[in-house]
């Protein structure tokens, strides 16, 4: 059912946030089970989110995530950049994944408007506002991580394996119905 709703917005030449501000931070919400159902409820009550997931060298995947996670104190701070978020300029919140000590991927919710998050938004083409994030010390609240907080967790991998597979073929519907029209 999502592949045939993508491919008709894609004939209707409607571009909306759906990829990474709908399908992908489901597919996480899926992934985390019981964990994710607090994204899955902010999602039905209208936040927009879009996903942080690619690394600073554009790529994808957990092994080129270039966000850096420290904790002190019981609180996670973040640093470093995310590019090629499809519609992070209008997101209210953002997925972040960031690597932390001993390898861990942590998988948190960011209020796009923190201290220390900037966006840079760039024309395109397909009129997706590609956004680069960068974050600079980004507190995180306890509540809002979602994955990846204990040595062994590995449901942030999980999670974004999930979002970059459903999103993909979010993408590939939406072209579908674009080369139909």
């Amino acid at each position: 059912s999502v592949r045939v709703a993508l491919e008709e917005i894609g004939f209707a030449r409607c571009p909306l946030p759906i990829h990474s501000g709908l399908v992908q931070p489901l597919a996480v919400a899926a992934a985390l089970g019981v964990a994710g159902m607090g994204l899955q409820v902010r999602l039905l009550a209208g936040d927009r989110f879009a996903f942080a997931m690619h690394g600073a060298s554009g790529l994808p995947g957990a092994e080129n995530v270039s966000v850096t996670a420290e904790q002190a104190d019981g609180r996670w701070r973040i640093s470093g950049g995310a590019r090629y978020v499809p519609y992070g300029d209008t997101a209210t919140e953002l997925i972040v994944a960031a690597r932390s000590g001993r390898g861990r991927l942590l998988l948190a919710i960011v209020p796009a408007g923190a201290p220390g998050v900037r966006r840079e938004t760039r024309p395109t083409l397909t009129g997706d506002h590609l956004t680069d994030l960068e974050f600079d010390d980004v507190e995180i609240e306890p509540v809002e991580v979602l994955a990846g907080e204990s040595a062994g967790d590995r449901r942030g991998v999980e999670a974004m394996d999930a979002a970059q597979d459903l999103g993909t073929m979010a993408v590939a519907a939406e072209l579908v119905g674009l080369s139909a029209w």
